[in-house]
């Protein structure tokens, strides 16, 4: 029972390092409406959501499900400017400083968004440090109409690395007003899924040896 016990445990600590890393406090948002120079950043406290009720800049916003755990990520914005209309772009980033991966992952990408005198664009990236946007995963641009869009691949990357959600509304004119949601997802490789299940195997063939002892 008790060499059961340490297999089990071995098997979970493997697939957990090919997987990702060790989560810290959790995921962050970053808010910018002046194409970056200056950021307004929000912690998670301890969980893995993350929200945010308020203004930045021009606009007001809630943010009510950013959320982020291992191989998942989540964000889901209303935003506006009424009564007035804007010329600020506002940028906002959604990672995880916690989490690396470090294999080779599949992922899908999904996003909705209902843009209202703006332009949306959302796009997910990986990188080596957390909101870094230096690769792009997926993503697509929304004129001022709801769209949405879906899409799947494989990322191969050597170096541990980190993903990041990112959503930029350029405004037009009149007042403006979007909400959207996206998800990025990543999966078990075929690799990870063959470690897991020759591990069950391995499990249950010691345990054939052990009752037969």
């Amino acid at each position: 029972m008790k060499k059961s016990l340490v297999l089990v445990g071995m098997i979970v600590a493997l697939v957990s390092l090919m997987m990702s890393g060790q989560a810290s406090a959790g995921p962050e948002l970053e808010f910018s409406t002046d194409n970056g120079t200056t950021w307004t950043t929000i912690t998670s406290t301890g969980s893995q959501n993350v929200e945010f009720i308020g203004s930045i800049g021009d606009y007001s916003l809630v943010v009510s499900s950013g959320t982020s755990s291992p191989g998942y990520m989540d964000l889901n914005v209303s935003v506006n400017s009424y009564p007035n209309s804007t010329t600020e772009e506002l940028k906002i980033l959604l990672s995880d400083p916690g989490t690396a991966y470090t294999n080779t992952s599949k992922w899908s990408f999904y996003g909705t968004a209902a843009p209202i005198n703006a332009t949306l664009q959302l796009t997910s990236y990986y990188d080596t440090a957390p909101f870094g946007t230096s690769n792009m995963i997926a993503g697509f641009t929304v004129p001022p109409e709801p769209a949405s869009a879906k899409t799947s691949d494989t990322i191969s990357a050597l170096s541990p690395y980190f993903l990041t959600d990112q959503a930029i509304l350029t405004p037009s004119t009149g007042p403006v007003s979007a909400s959207f949601n996206m998800q990025l997802e990543i999966v078990p490789e075929p690799a990870t899924l063959l470690l897991v299940g020759g591990g069950l195997t391995g499990l249950a063939l010691l345990r054939r040896r052990v009752n037969k002892a």
